[in-house]
This record gives C-alpha cells, sequence and structure tokens, in this order.
C-alpha cells in the first residue's frame, strides 16, 4: 500500500512506528523455518535498547502511545483521502497484518512486564489501542480479503533463500554451518549483506524467515515520497541507456572479429558454438540499435528494450562459456590451433575482454551525477566550492557537507535497499549471487600513468557465482578475459586486490576462489590476487585490539596480522619477503609524519592508521607488479572499493605536482558515489565513508601544516626509499 499523499506526524512517522512494532514482536522469540532449524532474531541495538526500556509501565506506555498514535492517524489519513484504495487486496492485507503486528507487541510488552514483575496494568487498556482497534473494526474489517498478503509471502519463501545475521565468526569457525542466523531487519536497511538472499547454507536450506519477508513488505508500502522529488526516478531510462552504450562498446572492440566471424564461420552455424556466438551477437546488435532505447516516450507493449536484449546477450555469452563444444576446444589449447577453432575461441575472449577493459559506464553517468548533487542545493545549504581550493579550506569538510546533502536528497528516493530486495525477489531471479546478473557489471574508474606504463583502474566486483555459503566458483567471463590476457603481447597483466575478509564465515569461500585462480592454466603469468581483508576485528579495532593503546604494540600487532593469512591478509609467496621489509620501514614513517611518534594512539588514530599504510599499500604493489590494470574488489564494488578508491584517488592527487582542481574533484565524486547509485540506488554506506573520510583528515592536518610542494617533498623524503620509481609522479590519466 503506497499513499499518494502523507504527512509528518509530529508523534511519530508510520515507517519507525511499523520498525518498532515489528521488532517488539519479534524480539527474543523463535520460529521454526521449513529447514526445521530454530532461529533466534536478533534486533539492532538501538531497538533492543528501546524494548527494554518499554517494559517500564511508565516511560513505555509514553513511547507506545506515541507509536499506536501514528498508525492510528496513519489510517485514518489514509481512508479519507484513498478511500478507493481499501478495495484493493493487497492493501487491505497490508493493513491487517499491521494489527497482527500491534495485537503481537502489544501481547509480548505484557509478557515483559509480567515477568520482571511489574504488571501494573496491559497496554491494551491504553486509550490510543482502543482508538486504534475501534477504528481497524468499524471501518476495516469488513473489507478484508483473507489471504493476500500471506500467499505473496509463502510464495516468497518457497523459492527465495533470505538472508544470515553476520557473526564474527573467524578461519577456525569457517567449517561450522551457521544454522540458527537470518538477518535482522536494521541490516536489511542498511542494505550491508544482501547478497546472502541469494546464498543457501551448506545443507542447502534457506537463511529464512518469513517474519522478515512480511516487515520488509509493510515498510516498504508504507514508506513513501514524504520529502519531494525522487532523485531516482529515471533510473529505468538511464540504466537502458547505458546497456545501450555497453553493447555498442563491445561491438566497437570487436568489429574486426565479428566480420571474420560471419565470413568465415557463419556456414558452421549448425555447430554449438557457432550458433550461441550468433545468437549473442544478434541479441548485441538489437541492444545498440537506438530504436530499442527506453526514453521517457514509451516503447510499444511488445517491443524489447535495449536492457532485456542485452540481458538475452548476456546469457548467450554465458551459455557459450559453459558449453561441451567451448571446453573442448580448451582442452585442445596445447594443440597449435588453426582456423575455425581458433576464430572462435579469439572472438570469445575478446568479448570476454571487452567486458573487463571497454566499459565506461560510471563515465557515462557523470553528467546525471552532476544533476543529482544539483539537487543538493534545495537541501542543504552549501558552499559552491571553486577548485583549487584556498589555503583556509578543508577538503575533508567539503566532502563531509557534499555526503550529508546526497543522503538527504536519497531520502527521498522509494526505491531504497528494502523495496530492491523485494523487487529481486518477485522477479524470482535464480539462486546463486553473481554481480554480472543484478546489471553490476566492470566499468573503467580512471587511469594512472607512473614513468611512461599506464594502469586502468578497473571497478570489478568480486567476479565470482556463489550458490552454497561454502563454496564459490570464479566466473567463466573473468577466465575468458584472462585467456585473452595470455595471448596478447606483451602479456597484459590484471592485479586483483580483494578486499573480502578471507576469516569470515560469509566471504571466505569467494575469497579462496580467486586467491587459488592463479594456479589454474598458468593464470599467474597474467594474474595476481592479493589479499587485504577490510572487516576482520583488527581491522575495526574491535576486542581484543579496542582497549590497547599503546603505539608500539599496536604495531607490532600490525606487523604479525600483515604476515598471517589466519589474519586476513594475503600475498603470494613471492611477495611475502618484499611487503616484510616495506611494512617496516613505512609503517615507522606514518607513525613519525602523520601521528607525530605519540606513544598512544586512540581507537581512531590506530583505524586512520591501518587505512594510510593500506594505501602506501596500494602504491608499492602497484610499483612492484606494475600491471597493465587493476582493481580494488569487494564482494559488489560499491561501498569498501569505492572508499578505498577514493582514498589513494586523493591521496595521489596531494602529493601530484598541482593541487586538486575541478575536474579531479568531479572524478573523485564519480568514483565515491556512482557504483553505489547506480548499482544499489543508494549512497555509499555511512561506516565506509567515515573510515574513508577519517583517514584524509589524518593526511590533510599534515598536508596542509606543510603546504601542497613541502608535503610531496616530505613523502617523497620518508617513501621514496621504498619505491623503484619516484612515487610524485604518479598521475592520472
Amino acid at each position: 500500500m503506497k499513499s499518494k499523499s502523507k504527512k509528518n506526524h509530529s508523534t511519530a512517522s508510520v515507517m519507525e512506528a511499523i520498525e518498532t512494532l515489528s521488532a517488539i514482536a519479534d524480539f527474543g522469540t523463535e520460529s521454526t523455518t521449513e529447514s526445521t532449524h530454530e532461529l533466534k532474531e536478533v534486533s539492532h541495538p538501538k531497538i533492543e535498547r528501546n524494548v527494554r526500556w518499554l517494559r517500564d509501565s511508565k516511560e513505555g506506555n509514553d513511547y507506545i502511545k506515541k507509536v499506536f498514535g501514528a498508525i492510528l492517524n496513519y489510517l485514518k489519513e489514509f481512508y479519507k483521502t484513498e478511500h478507493s484504495y481499501i478495495t484493493d487486496p493487497q492493501t487491505l492485507e497490508g493493513i491487517k497484518a499491521i494489527m497482527v503486528l500491534v495485537g503481537d507487541a502489544a501481547k509480548k510488552i505484557d509478557q515483559s512486564r509480567t515477568f520482571e514483575g511489574k504488571d501494573k496494568g496491559s497496554v491494551t487498556q491504553l486509550k490510543e489501542f482502543k482508538q486504534l482497534g475501534e477504528f481497524y473494526k468499524t471501518r476495516i474489517t469488513h473489507q478484508i480479503d483473507e489471504g493476500v498478503l500471506s500467499k505473496w509471502i509463502l510464495g516468497l519463501s518457497q523459492s527465495r533463500p533470505l538472508i544470515g545475521e553476520k557473526q564474527s565468526l573467524r578461519a577456525t569457525q569457517l567449517e561450522e554451518t551457521p544454522h540458527h542466523l537470518f538477518v535482522s531487519l536494521e541490516t536489511v536497511k542498511r542494505d550491508s549483506e544482501y547478497e546472502l538472499f541469494f546464498i543457501r547454507k551448506e545443507d542447502g536450506s534457506h537463511f529464512f524467515s518469513p517474519r522478515l519477508l512480511r516487515n520488509i513488505k509493510l515498510i516498504c508500502d508504507f514508506s513513501g515520497g514524504d520529502y519531494g522529488k525522487d532523485p531516482l526516478a529515471e533510473m529505468p531510462v538511464w540504466v537502458d541507456l547505458q546497456l545501450h552504450h555497453i553493447a555498442r562498446s563491445i561491438l566497437r572492440a570487436n568489429h574486426e572479429q565479428i566480420e571474420i566471424f560471419y565470413h568465415d564461420a557463419f556456414k558452421f552455424r549448425h555447430r554449438e558454438l557457432v550458433a550461441l556466438l550468433h545468437k549473442s551477437l544478434m541479441a548485441l546488435l538489437l541492444a545498440a540499435n537506438p530504436q530499442n532505447h527506453r526514453s521517457e516516450l514509451e516503447l510499444p507493449e511488445n517491443r524489447k528494450t535495449s536492457q532485456e536484449y542485452y540481458l538475452d546477450f548476456q546469457q548467450f555469452i554465458r551459455d557459450a562459456l559453459h558449453c561441451e563444444d567451448y571446453h573442448k576446444l580448451l582442452a585442445n589449447s596445447k594443440e597449435k590451433k588453426q582456423g575455425l577453432n581458433s576464430l572462435l575461441l579469439e572472438l570469445l575472449h575478446s568479448i570476454c575482454r571487452a567486458f573487463y577493459l571497454s566499459l565506461n559506464r560510471f563515465g557515462d553517468f557523470e553528467d546525471t551525477l552532476q544533476q543529482i548533487f544539483k539537487l543538493t542545493e534545495g537541501v542543504k545549504s552549501l558552499k559552491n566550492h571553486v577548485f583549487p581550493i584556498t589555503p583556509d579550506e578543508r577538503l575533508c569538510k567539503i566532502i563531509e557537507d557534499d555526503y550529508l546533502a546526497i543522503c538527504n536528497i536519497f531520502k527521498n528516493h522509494s526505491r531504497g535497499p528494502l523495496v530492491k530486495i523485494l523487487e529481486i525477489l518477485d522477479e524470482g531471479f535464480r539462486s546463486g549471487f553473481d554481480p554480472f546478473t543484478q546489471l553490476n557489471f566492470p566499468s573503467l574508474l580512471y587511469g594512472l600513468v607512473w614513468e611512461g606504463h599506464t594502469m586502468s583502474n578497473i571497478h570489478l566486483p568480486s567476479p565470482t557465482y556463489q550458490e552454497y555459503i561454502h563454496r564459490a566458483n570464479v566466473l567463466e567471463e573473468f577466465k575468458g578475459f584472462l585467456r585473452h590476457c595470455q595471448v596478447e603481447f606483451p602479456l597484459h597483466k590484471h592485479l586483483l586486490i580483494n578486499l573480502q575478509d578471507r576469516t569470515s564465515w560469509h566471504e571466505h569461500a569467494r575469497t579462496l576462489a580467486l586467491e587459488e585462480l592463479r594456479t589454474h592454466e598458468d593464470m599467474d603469468k597474467v594474474l595476481t590476487v592479493i589479499t587485504l581483508a577490510k572487516d576482520t576485528d583488527f581491522y575495526l579495532q574491535l576486542p581484543p585490539y579496542q582497549q590497547e593503546n599503546h603505539a608500539h604494540i599496536f604495531i607490532k600487532q600490525f606487523k604479525a596480522h600483515l604476515g598471517d593469512e589466519a589474519s586476513g591478509y594475503y600475498f603470494p609467496s613471492k611477495f611475502k619477503n618484499a611487503v616484510s621489509g616495506f611494512a617496516d620501514t613505512a609503517m615507522e614513517a606514518i607513525h613519525r609524519i602523520f601521528f607525530s611518534n605519540k606513544n598512544s594512539l586512540s581507537q581512531a588514530d590506530r583505524l586512520s592508521f591501518i587505512e594510510i599504510f593500506d594505501t602506501f599499500l596500494l602504491v608499492k604493489l602497484l610499483d612492484v607488479i606494475r600491471p597493465d590494470s587493476f582493481s580494488l574488489t569487494c564482494k559488489d564494488g560499491v561501498d569498501v572499493s569505492s572508499s578505498c578508491n577514493g582514498l589513494l584517488f586523493l591521496f595521489l592527487k596531494l602529493i601530484g605536482p598541482e593541487p586538486i582542481d575541478q575536474e579531479g574533484w568531479d572524478e573523485f565524486k564519480k568514483i565515491i558515489y556512482a557504483p553505489a547509485i547506480l548499482v544499489r540506488e543508494r549512497p555509499i554506506l555511512k561506516e565506509r565513508f567515515e573510515r574513508m573520510a577519517g583517514a584524509l583528515k589524518v593526511i590533510e592536518f599534515v598536508y596542509h601544516e606543510q603546504g601542497h610542494e613541502n608535503f610531496g617533498k616530505m613523502i617523497d623524503a620518508a617513501f621514496g626509499d621504498l619505491y623503484t620509481g619516484s612515487i610524485l609522479q604518479i598521475g592520472s590519466k
């Protein structure tokens, strides 16, 4: 149920009321799923605190009155302004489900108070509760049609896996399947672990709670645009246009091979691989046809859009990469390939290469992103900064103001993470987490030039497919790209910096699949995989590291973790000694320059220290490996990757020959915001943004103390000997 016109109530918003009722009703309860496992839902800490004081009669009653009042006011207003919608069966079922929540929550509060000896009257005796019940009985009940929402929930529960509550399970516990876990509503709202919607437990069962689905559905139905224009109202048009451009890019990159294919190979179209390549190319041509691009004018009902044709192309290519004909050719790859077989492999691998090196999706989005930022002028008074900024201005302050403004703008977006989850479930996507199937494709971010060598930075979500929590497989598209790299002259080298947590039960399988890929088919000649886990207890400085403020002990612990794969870091054996030697000097220099050799480092200092060191280490890896392309890869390339890419980009600008200019600033905003908006339809997650901003503040403080020119000289003097080339000479392209 979506209201067209809603007010902001002074008591509490209806969305907040539903969230509170859901948390109370589900707090401390157990249910049995289709897999017969008992599940205990874990609430968000803030809601847990509310539940505790709700047990106290006076304070609790004051708050629950506001909650009941918000529901009552909303229903009255909805009944008054949109009476015609009351006849909609799903709307009626939504209202009924809310009333069930009200009753369950009231019962739970009464039970808690009785258990704690605080039985001073039932909340069902409150005036607001009675008024809500009376309105429901007199205006709504007689129109209820049983079973609509229940059938919807049942249908989803039978076809989709749900998600598991994140735990701090480390390497020693990875063999234990988290049978009893599922995500809280708050975690779903944060959109931090949505990938587990598609992943099954080791025994094949789902991380599932029908109650969670009900709560998501209700919140989505009762949330709406209270604040103004939706900034992503044109998202379907943008996505369709981008896929249209991607199709054209792939065709341009492979036009010579395509011409040869139709000249020499099409007469063998009865052959499986030839037929699939033909279907792929036809779908690609249709996606690239401007007549099929969705615009503000709707296409005829029976005409497919560029997006639909592109998805057809993607499926045909995937079928080709998995077909028996293709794998027979690979099995005989050591033999000299000639004629048709060579042509087919070359074309297929060349298309895979184009997936990873020829797309500029975020560049196409730059103008749209600027339009979204213009909307912030109506939400927050932001100074119109001119770059380069003046010496008294702080880059971090500008970045934080922009982030707050963009977050406010996205409160208008009615297609947030919750709705996106429901749409995916409703569309019936097959099980298995694969970023490609969610239109999350690789894309060029920016290029670096170092001593004449160009390195392309690629937005790359984890190129893996995962259906079960304990195993994952590398995508055949990525293998095809690497196979093309092997035949290029000179060899094209890719550096994949894996930012997933190899010690975590829900990221370990994807990490292991990537780290082991180098051992297949001589892939180590063109691929280097390094893992810098960005979610371990040490990285987050959680217990037992939280209270250890002594700088010497912290640095000693850091070095120990760096050399221990069980702690989240992974380096191929040939790089371990180089990294160890680098760490000794780099950590000492970071402590001296950015933290004034302080004996005691606060938790915030330690978090920034880790981030700054990882940035210097990234540059070291680029220096040693000198790849042709590289990627900072997390599960989807959205939050962890964007924050690390943003920090690396700004750091190189700060030590570069010229201060950051307007072009560089626009590039930074694209790096930070475009992936999250296009892939997840939201800003970058707050905790990842704050981690980047905290490290940048430390760097910028020293930068302003020294001035632009002296800062670069100081960095060169302290770190220059650690690199074979001058770190100050890295330029963006």
